[in-house]
């Protein structure tokens, strides 16, 4: 996409090569609730999918690596590297330079976990380096992004202002009136986040 941005600031019309799905490895960081349904339907429109958990899961379609010592294989598999991550004192500054370097090329990055995933000098450098060929953001250790940020001169960098997963009042009204119930009646809550985990 960036090399039609560019084309499109010199008004040239060019179709470009590009590469076919079979020729791009996805590699899913998190395979959470989020990071599994991401997977499966990636795999049913025909991508390769590999998925990094704490634990091995069982996706449709995904093969699964986990724990640190797969960390490093799962990088060499994977073009297309989509955070799905908590946040977690394990997994802050997990989108660095050394992992970058792991990628198979050529490789982009989208970033929907937290901004505090991301070592954003780090991002830069292997920009500049051609360790990655694009970036897309969605999330920023500093929200908004203010205006001086170098992010936003960066033709490789996409911007959205976190976006990715929107909470709409009404759904949220809806949830917290059932956990009223649940905890009115003596039940279990839902949605509950393990304080060990951090998720």
């Amino acid at each position: 996409i960036t090399d039609y941005v560019e084309q499109q600031r010199k008004a040239e019309w060019k179709v470009l090569p590009h590469a076919l799905k079979e020729e791009r490895n996805v590699g899913i960081l998190g395979l959470g609730h989020l990071g599994a349904a991401t997977a499966e339907k990636l795999a049913a429109n025909g991508w390769i999918v590999n998925g990094w958990s704490r634990s091995t899961k069982q996706i449709p379609g995904c093969i699964s690596y986990a724990g640190p010592d797969q960390l490093a294989e799962f990088l060499s598999k994977t073009n297309i590297l989509v955070n799905l991550l908590p946040l977690t004192p394990e997994t802050e500054g997990i989108l660095n330079l050394e992992l970058f370097k792991q990628l198979k090329q050529p490789a982009c990055l989208i970033n929907t976990g937290r901004g505090q995933h991301l070592v954003e000098e780090d991002l830069i450098y292997a920009l500049d380096r051609n360790l990655l060929k694009e970036a897309y953001l969605d999330v920023f250790e500093t929200e908004p992004l203010p205006a001086s940020h170098p992010f936003w001169n960066r033709p490789a960098i996409r911007v959205t202002p976190h976006i990715a997963s929107l909470t709409y009042p009404e759904e949220l009204a809806g949830q917290t009136i059932d956990n009223y119930k649940q905890l009115m009646s003596g039940q279990p809550l839902l949605y509950v986040v393990d304080r060990e985990k951090g998720y």
